[in-house]
């Protein structure tokens, strides 16, 4: 069964070293204005739940999630 990716809206500037710290979080594109996007992998309920947890015990507020159609793309660089 292929990973499952999902994509997160976390409220506010989340600085780049805590979401460097946090391991499986990938930096996305087309950030909102007042917001901060990352996507992960979850392979099932109890790794959502557990992403979701760790996000909220690093003080993050989610604001929404989506189950991506595909991996992200690579970046380029």
């Amino acid at each position: 069964m292929p990973r499952e990716w999902f994509q997160f809206v976390l409220d506010g500037h989340v600085d780049p070293q805590l979401l460097a710290g946090l391991p499986g979080l990938i930096p996305a594109a087309g950030v909102v204005p007042g917001t901060t996007m990352v996507t992960a992998p979850a392979d099932t309920g109890t790794e959502l739940a557990a992403l979701l947890e760790t996000l909220r015990c690093h003080g993050l507020t989610v604001l929404g999630s989506f189950r991506l159609p595909r991996p992200p793309a690579p970046e380029s660089g």
